[in-house]
């Protein structure tokens, strides 16, 4: 019977640069957390239509924009915390407030500039009509 010898590997190593470099990061996200989030979305693909739908539950349409900047979306808005008075203390504060920004890009054979858009149910739902030139290609007419 032979022993093996395993070669230790450092990477699984904690040593104090490794777990201060987490615990920077966790408050860098901490801190970016409290006035910044991104929201949470699906793109769903069909024959006709690509649909976005994000959550942004708690946001009127005054505090959401949508933008369109060549094939990107921008999806940007702001959600407030409730306050009943200003004596309140939270006890538990789970849900993010602040600024919202996401950036999706649209895939070649969409038209962007006929999306329409809609707040429902604390959805943001996008719809984007497919072009049927599929491959990206646009013809030019020559005068």
């Amino acid at each position: 019977m032979s022993l093996l010898n395993f070669a230790k590997n450092s990477f699984f190593d904690e040593d104090d640069y490794s777990l201060h470099a987490v615990a920077t990061a966790k408050i860098a996200q901490q801190r970016k957390g409290d006035d910044q989030f991104s929201v949470d979305l699906d793109m769903i693909e069909t024959p006709d239509y690509y649909v976005i739908i994000a959550d942004i539950p708690g946001v009127s349409k005054e505090r959401c924009r949508v933008n369109v900047c060549d094939d990107y979306v921008l999806i940007e808005g702001k959600r407030k915390r409730k306050v009943i008075t200003n004596d309140d203390t939270y006890l538990i504060a789970e849900r993010r407030n602040g600024e919202f920004k996401k950036s999706i890009q649209l895939p070649i054979d969409s038209d962007p500039q006929l999306m329409t858009a809609k707040i429902e149910d604390g959805l943001l739902v996008l719809t984007i009509p497919r072009t049927k030139n599929s491959n990206g290609i646009k013809s030019v007419s020559i005068e």
